[in-house]
């Protein structure tokens, strides 16, 4: 992709995003951490569980003096 207009993956780097070689590869490690994050997390608000009264009690209890609604 880049050798077409770039001699080095860091030349691209830099010219395209103003990234340094090793700034971009961790954004692309970034990228499969977060991939893989994707595969445990809920796609769409509903399937978040709401809090209950009794969890709600149950941290509350952690910081007395909090203001709660």
């Amino acid at each position: 992709m880049y050798r077409s207009t770039h001699r080095t993956f860091e030349e691209y780097c830099r010219d395209r995003f103003n990234y340094s070689r090793d700034a971009a590869y961790l954004k692309i490690s970034a990228t499969v951490v977060y991939e893989n994050l994707q595969k445990f997390l809920p796609t769409i608000g509903r399937q978040i569980p709401m809090p209950t009264n009794e969890r709600h009690e149950q941290y509350s209890g952690y910081c007395s003096g909090c203001w709660t609604p």
